[in-house]
């Protein structure tokens, strides 16, 4: 529990420190002591935190999806869910780390090998770098967003093959 509250100190001091960098597109909120909040820690997950900003985007897209503006208790309902999602696909991801623990070196470059795969295959898509790119920031994300979900991705699905595979040896 230590290790979490550091983790998340940690994270606040950061977003502390680089508040001036950050652009008008962060929600600020006037907080008591003249202090900005500009994210809040909803849940912790190994060394991992799910951001307000994260559920608050999630719960956009599914108010989307409906066609329909989400009561209160629906949208309370909602979040949960969303909490509960985020923090099972933190889990797996949690697990394909310690998978790779044993040759940690070799686990790196597989997955790094696995990941500059996919952002080629993407790259080739949109025929350069530079439309990847373009097109990545109409959509609101950015290349290095693309590539760390990728990598999450790749580690959930490590960690699910490697808990089949262990389900089937037993």
């Amino acid at each position: 529990m230590r290790s979490a509250h550091r983790c998340v100190t940690a994270l606040a001091a950061v977003l502390t420190y680089l508040a001036p960098l950050v652009n008008d597109a962060v929600a600020q909120t006037a907080a008591p002591g003249g202090r900005r909040t500009f994210d809040r820690v909803r849940a912790v997950v190994g060394d991992r935190v799910i951001l307000e900003s994260t559920i608050r985007r999630e719960l956009a897209a599914q108010t989307a999806q409906a066609g329909h503006e989400l009561s209160t208790q629906e949208k309370r309902r909602a979040e949960d869910e969303i909490i509960r999602a985020l923090a099972r696909e933190e889990i797996w991801v949690q697990i394909g780390k310690i998978i790779g623990r044993d040759d940690p070196l070799a686990f790196e470059r597989q997955v790094d090998s696995l990941v500059q795969d996919y952002m080629d295959e993407q790259q080739e898509r949109f025929g350069s770098f530079a439309r990847m790119n373009e097109e990545l920031g109409a959509l609101g994300t950015s290349w290095q967003s693309l590539r760390s979900e990728q990598r999450q991705r790749i580690l959930r699905d490590t960690a699910r093959s490697f808990a089949i595979g262990q389900r089937f040896r037993d």
